[in-house]
């Protein structure tokens, strides 16, 4: 009896738990980060199959682009991860996050392992503008950045 209460209770628990979205849709295109007068960032997403997104993230300023950043959103039986590859920084180490909550058009992506960032997410704010992040566990230290979704660069 114990255990079909105790059973009862898990499903439950687990019923009242969210799907998470597999639709990342919302990131597809350019956006553009204004860093400075003469420089910004510019983020360009695609939807590449069913699993994956991915992005190329340049820095862009008076003497051409540099690809600072590569990185994808890839949706597996386990869960959906984002993983980062910074220029210079990665050399072979491969970063994960995994998709852990959605609510009110923000996604957060975490690793507990890393000290800063161990949370990267997006918010939605409207249709042409995007709110990132990144900060620590403890939220004690964080960024967050506006793009501007921009139609060809």
């Amino acid at each position: 009896m114990r255990y079909a209460i105790l059973l009862c209770i898990v499903f439950f628990i687990s019923s009242c738990k969210p799907d998470l979205t597999d639709d990342f849709s919302f990131l597809e295109g350019n956006w553009k980060m204004e860093t400075s007068d003469s420089t910004y960032l510019l983020e360009s997403w695609e939807k590449v199959d069913e699993q994956t997104y991915k992005a190329l993230n340049y820095t862009v300023s008076d003497v051409g682009m540099q690809l600072s950043e590569q990185i994808a959103i890839e949706i597996t039986d386990s869960g959906t991860y984002y993983k980062p590859m910074i220029e210079g920084l990665s050399e072979g180490i491969e970063f994960s996050f995994k998709f852990v909550s959605q609510d009110d058009n923000k996604y957060i992506f975490e690793n507990k392992t890393y000290d800063f960032p161990s949370k990267i997410w997006y918010k939605l704010v409207d249709s042409n503008t995007i709110q990132a992040g990144i900060e620590n566990q403890g939220g004690d230290k964080r960024e967050s950045f506006i793009y501007e979704k921009v139609e060809n660069e």
